[in-house]
C-alpha cells in the first residue's frame, strides 16, 4: 500500500546519504596505483588531503597513502604514522633523505579526521581538522622525483616483519595537489566545495571511483 511505498522511499534516501569509505584490515589490503609523471612531484610545492579513520595499530609505520620505493636512494612523499606514539607525519624526500613534520598531538582511534600536510619550499606544516597542528621550517629544496607506484593504505618501505605496514582502519578520500594549499583554504576545506586548481589525484571512495 502507500505506506509500505513511503517506508522504502524512505530507506531508500536513507541509504542514498550514507558516507561510504574503503575499510582497510591492517593484514594485507591496500590499492596500488601506477606510476605516472602527474602523481611524481618533483617541485617545490605538495599538498596531501587524507579523510581518514584508524581502527588499529600495527606497531609500525602504517601510511594512507605513500610513494616511494622499498630500495635506497628513496624518493617520494607520504602520510606516514608512528603507530608507537599513535602520531601522524606528513613526509617528503629532499636531498635524499625524508624529511617530516610530525603532528603533536595523538590521533583519534574510531573517528574520522582529515589529514592535511602542506609544503611550500621553506617549510612543512600539518592540520587536523582544518587546525595546524605543528610545522617543521627547517625543510627546503625539491622534492626528489621516483618511479614508484603511489600505495593507499600500505607502507612500500621495509620496516615490519612482514616487511610492509598496512592501514588498519577505513579511508573517505585523498587529495594529492602540485601547490601548496593556503592556511585559508586547508581551515575551510570541504570535499564537496573546493578549488581544484593543481589538483593532481583525487580518490573519494565514497564512489569508489577514482582520477
Amino acid at each position: 500500500d502507500l505506506n509500505d511505498l513511503m517506508d522504502i522511499l524512505a530507506a531508500y534516501g536513507d541509504c542514498a546519504e550514507v558516507n561510504y569509505s574503503l575499510s582497510f584490515d591492517g593484514v594485507d589490503d591496500y590499492v596500488e596505483i601506477p606510476h605516472s609523471t602527474s602523481l611524481d612531484i618533483s617541485g617545490e610545492a605538495l599538498s596531501i588531503i587524507s579523510i581518514a579513520k584508524v581502527n588499529g595499530e600495527d606497531g609500525g609505520h602504517m601510511t594512507t597513502i605513500c610513494k616511494t620505493t622499498s630500495f635506497t636512494p628513496y624518493g617520494g612523499y607520504g602520510q606516514i604514522s608512528d603507530n608507537a606514539n599513535n602520531i601522524w607525519s606528513f613526509s617528503i624526500t629532499t636531498n635524499n633523505s625524508w624529511q617530516a613534520v610530525w603532528t603533536q598531538d595523538e590521533y583519534t582511534f574510531n573517528e574520522f579526521e582529515t589529514i592535511v600536510g602542506v609544503y611550500d619550499g621553506n617549510s612543512a606544516k600539518i592540520f587536523i581538522d582544518g587546525i595546524q597542528n605543528n610545522m617543521n621550517n627547517t625543510i627546503s629544496g625539491s622534492i626528489k622525483s621516483i618511479d614508484g607506484s603511489v600505495n593507499i593504505g600500505r607502507n612500500p618501505q621495509p620496516y615490519g616483519n612482514p616487511p610492509y605496514d598496512y592501514f588498519n582502519g577505513e579511508i573517505d578520500a585523498i587529495l594529492i595537489f602540485d601547490r601548496a594549499l593556503s592556511n585559508e583554504e586547508v581551515n575551510e576545506f570541504n570535499e564537496n566545495n573546493f578549488d581544484t586548481d593543481g589538483l593532481v589525484g583525487y580518490w573519494n571512495f565514497n564512489e569508489g571511483s577514482g582520477n
